[in-house]
Parts: structure tokens; C-alpha cells; sequence
């Protein structure tokens, strides 16, 4: 990916957007493993056992929100890879790494929705889940304050996931 826009002196914030099943976490370990990596999943997994509970959200919000401003106060290049679907979740870490003069680069997973459906059902992942966030999805926009927007579109084949970047 070739980025025009950014500022080369400044770290990155990437935001990926998309919906449950769409390959955002196969995207990152692909392409930006070498960036800190923020995942409320992960959070909810590591903490609590199990990345479906969502009992404790109000814990899982205060540690994301620590683990975010600790990696911008030490001005690391930061994935963060949740669903954001909702313009006003993407503000506040959008807001948080503007205020500390990062580049805001957002990845948009264009999956097409059966693949997504389809990935979901061989895991046992909610189809509700994905119905619900579909509705509810907002595709990034300039004015939420990005650097640069691109989209990303996986081909699921058996054994493996390619992305193309545009």
C-alpha cells in the first residue's frame, strides 16, 4: 500500500472496519503485524475467558481505553482491529490519536456478505450478530477526520485469504 497523504514524521493509527467474520484480524497479522495491536476480542478473551462474553463491557471499554492511550503516549504505530461499524465508536479513538498528531489510516473490509455468513456458520458464530452490525454499519468517511480511507476486498479460497487493497 502506497501512502500519499500521510505525514512520513508522524506514527500511524489504523482503524479496520467490517463487519464479525469479515478477515480483519487475518488482514492485520498479514500485512501490520509489526505494529501494537488492539482488539476488544482480545481483551475479552485474555481477561475473561471467552471473546463472545459481553458481560463485562463496561471493564473491557476502561482497558482498551488505557492500553490505546498508553501505546499513543509512547507514539507506536496502533492496529486497532473491532468491528468499529459505528461512526461514533471510530470518533473517540479517532479523536484520542488526532489530539496527539498521528495519521489516521482506515481499512474498509468489503467482504461480500455470504462469504462473511458462510465463515460465520463454519465457526458457530451468531448470523443475528452479523444481521444486527450490517444494519448499523457506517463506511468510514473523510470527515470523521482520516488521513486516508481504503478498501480492502478478501477472496476466501479453502486454504487460504487474499486481500487486495484499493
Amino acid at each position: 500500500v502506497k501512502y500519499n497523504l500521510l505525514d512520513k514524521n508522524k506514527s500511524n493509527l489504523y482503524i479496520i472496519v467490517g463487519l464479525p467474520r469479515s478477515s480483519k484480524n487475518t488482514f492485520f497479522k498479514n500485512n501490520y503485524s509489526n505494529c501494537d495491536y488492539l482488539s476488544r476480542d482480545e481483551i475479552r478473551e485474555n481477561v475473561f475467558g471467552y471473546k463472545g462474553n459481553m458481560n463485562h463491557e463496561e471493564e473491557v471499554t476502561r482497558i482498551f481505553n488505557d492500553r490505546l492511550n498508553s501505546a499513543l503516549n509512547k507514539n507506536l504505530d496502533v492496529f486497532v482491529d473491532n468491528t468499529n461499524v459505528q461512526q461514533k465508536y471510530r470518533n473517540k479513538i479517532i479523536n484520542q490519536a488526532k489530539s496527539r498528531k498521528y495519521n489516521i489510516i482506515a481499512f474498509n473490509m468489503k467482504a461480500k456478505y455470504e462469504d462473511v455468513i458462510s465463515n460465520a456458520n463454519k465457526e458457530g458464530f451468531p448470523i443475528s450478530v452479523i444481521e444486527s452490525m450490517a444494519c448499523r454499519l457506517n463506511e468510514p468517511k473523510y470527515e470523521e477526520g482520516y488521513n486516508e480511507i481504503y478498501e480492502v476486498i478478501p477472496t476466501f479460497t479453502e486454504d487460504k485469504i487474499i486481500h487486495e487493497v484499493r
